[in-house]
């Protein structure tokens, strides 16, 4: 498994300031559509792509 890229990927996707409207958006987004569509829609990988279920278990296991 690529792990730093996996932890950079979340990491980036975790990212909040309500300073930057880019990360206000997507953090909106992960709010109303929830963690894995959000993901899925903003990488571009398909729902029950490895790569995606890794991104989104990183996520999981920081919150």
């Amino acid at each position: 498994k690529p792990v730093s890229l996996i932890k950079g990927i979340a990491a980036a996707l975790r990212f909040s300031n309500e300073e930057d409207p880019s990360s206000v958006k997507l953090q909106e987004m992960i709010q109303e559509k929830g963690l894995e569509k959000a993901v899925a829609q903003v990488t571009g990988l398909e729902s029950d792509h490895s790569l995606l279920q890794a991104i989104i278990k990183e996520m999981e296991s920081r919150d």
